[in-house]
């Protein structure tokens, strides 16, 4: 009789010298390159590095290979929106200078890093690897996986540049636009949250297998197509929730930035000489 097997955590080398590297490159940021990062961006930095190790060496991982889609939405949306948003507000504003400064990467910056290119990379990139033959073949592939992992981080790190550390990016947008980059994000996420939702069909056969990774499955009382459904839910009400409150605290912050505008304006019929009444 099939058991459930111990579900361990991934000490792949390569993902535990990336995340090790990461931190020990922040706490070494060498004072002269720019402003050491404040005790909020550090604590950021370090939830950032936490998200990530919960994505990609817990037991999540390989709930997310194997046994779960809902757990695979759990880990992508980890990637997508938390660790690339603690990421960004966590580097001193020395370090983006810094990145800017050498040519080569301020070459391929000014390229992909632009308002439209950015949006269109993240979108593509989300909808690209959610398609059932490249998702199951990420699945199949190690190397392909770790590809898709790092598309994703870049891509969202990208996408929110402008929205977490406007005053870093060398492109300013207005808040309208911003508002705009945003609802689109949410429609994009939110149609392909959709389609997996109501799909009729198992989409992703990894997790329609027999055997002992479907036993778990078995315990939780779920079906492969309802496994489906609630992970696209996941995706739609996390996804799209969470660029609707970025939206959202972008609009009260451009309108208390108005209201203050307006209410620190000179008021009153200007006299010939300049002066206000």
């Amino acid at each position: 009789m099939d058991t459930v097997p111990v579900i361990v955590w991934n000490l792949d080398p390569s993902i535990l010298l990336g995340i090790v590297g990461l931190g020990i490159a922040y706490a070494c940021w060498p004072p002269t390159a720019g402003s050491r990062p404040r005790r909020g961006q550090v604590i950021a930095f370090g939830s950032g590095l936490a998200a990530l190790a919960l994505a990609l060496i817990s037991p999540l991982d390989e709930l997310a290979d194997y046994y779960l889609f809902t757990a695979h939405m759990l880990q992508h949306l980890l990637l997508l929106l938390v660790v690339p948003i603690l990421f960004l507000y966590g580097l001193p504003d020395g370090a983006f200078e810094a990145v800017m400064r050498i040519e080569i990467i301020r070459g391929i910056i000014g390229k992909v890093a632009r308002p439209l290119p950015a949006f269109l990379i993240s979108v593509a990139a989300l909808w690209a690897w959610h398609t059932p033959s490249i998702y199951e073949a990420a699945l199949r592939n190690e190397a392909l996986h770790a590809v898709e992992h790092l598309s994703f981080l870049g891509s969202a790190t990208l996408f929110w540049w402008p929205i977490v550390r406007p005053t870093t990016y060398p492109w300013p947008i207005p808040a309208l636009f911003q508002l705009v980059y945003l609802f689109g994000a949410a429609l994009s996420s939110t149609l392909l949250a959709a389609l997996i939702s109501f799909a009729t069909v198992v989409l992703y056969p990894t997790y329609a297998q027999l055997g002992p990774h479907a036993l778990l499955r078995q315990m939780l009382g779920l079906t492969p197509l309802m496994d489906q459904q609630i992970g696209g839910l996941t995706m739609w009400v996390a996804g799209a929730g969470w660029y609707v409150g970025a939206a959202a605290i972008i609009f009260l912050q451009w309108f208390d930035q108005a209201n203050l505008d307006e209410t620190t304006a000179p008021r009153g019929p200007v006299r010939g000489n300049g002066a206000r009444l």
